[in-house]
């Protein structure tokens, strides 16, 4: 029984673990959108950790980032907020 309990306690976890944002896509699409010159925060520990700080709040945005290309993020604004690079 305990056993049972013990495997339940590390699914929930690991499935607690897995929601949430991206952070570390979010930082690499951020960091390959820099090395092409069109923006993005070159500084991954940065990145990682503003991002792990708010990416509760901001999980959109950060989805977004991930699946759009460097171009429509920075020159297309389709993940701003107000619509604008």
């Amino acid at each position: 029984m305990r056993a049972l309990v013990a495997a339940g306690l590390l699914s929930a976890s690991a499935l607690l673990a897995g929601c949430g944002p991206d952070c570390d896509a979010y930082c690499r699409k951020l960091l390959e959108c820099a090395t092409v010159g069109l923006g993005g925060n070159p500084n991954q520990a940065e990145c990682l950790a503003s991002c792990n700080a708010v990416g509760q709040d901001q999980p959109r945005t950060i989805t977004c980032v991930i699946t759009h290309t460097c171009t429509d993020i920075f020159q297309g604004g389709h993940c701003s907020v107000t619509g604008s690079p």
